[in-house]
């Protein structure tokens, strides 16, 4: 997650960034936006949650397609994380 946040922030991917400064004065667009990670793996979500939170964005998780689609239903959002393979319904039939 954190090299496709510095590909939107920059057009790099993360081993072409100096130091984490310049990438966090980069990521200043992702402040109080409402983002939606769809994740089955629970590490890999609460990773995303956790490094999505301290850069000050409003994070909800789901956990299948299913449960993306309901959110999206119920709430906008700026950004959407989605895995591709999951249970339920998959990240491509979700999108």
């Amino acid at each position: 997650i954190y090299n496709e946040l510095s590909l939107l922030a920059t057009g790099k991917p993360i081993t072409e960034i100096r130091t984490n400064k310049d990438l966090k004065n980069k990521l200043e667009f992702i402040n109080k936006k409402r983002i939606l990670v769809v994740e089955d793996n629970n590490i890999n979500s609460e990773i995303a949650k956790t490094i999505l939170t301290k850069l000050k964005a409003d994070v909800q998780v789901a956990n299948n397609g299913i449960e993306a689609i309901n959110n999206i239903f119920d709430n906008d959002y700026d950004l959407i994380f989605m895995d591709v393979q999951m249970p339920s319904m998959s990240g491509y039939e979700a999108t």
